[in-house]
């Protein structure tokens, strides 16, 4: 698993992540530093695909969302169950009261 979001390597044409990615402008990269506090919590917990960082450099703003949609709901102590398949389903699953949301 990717230890950073922003792959210097990755080449894209979503330009928002290229902004994130590329721009000095110190309230961007606060920005992304909070994205890469998320990034760590989001793969330490086991939530990401395995090809993360490429994906969110495709669709960043879909991918942001599952990300930071996540990180929220374990924030608010949500039981946010792993992914046991890569890429397949929905990609948030929470047991709530013995019911369970996608």
């Amino acid at each position: 698993m990717a230890s950073t979001l922003f792959i210097d390597t990755i080449t894209s044409t979503d330009t928002t992540f290229l902004m994130v990615r590329d721009c000095k402008r110190q309230e961007i990269v606060d920005g992304k530093n909070y994205m890469e506090r998320l990034w760590k919590q989001y793969q330490y917990h086991k939530y990401a695909d395995r090809d993360f960082p490429k994906k969110l450099s495709e669709d960043f703003h879909a991918r942001f969302w599952e990300m930071y949609l996540t990180c929220t709901l374990l924030e608010k102590s949500y039981d946010v169950c792993p992914r046991l398949t890569s890429s397949a389903g929905p990609d948030i699953k929470i047991i709530d009261s013995g019911q369970c949301w996608w």
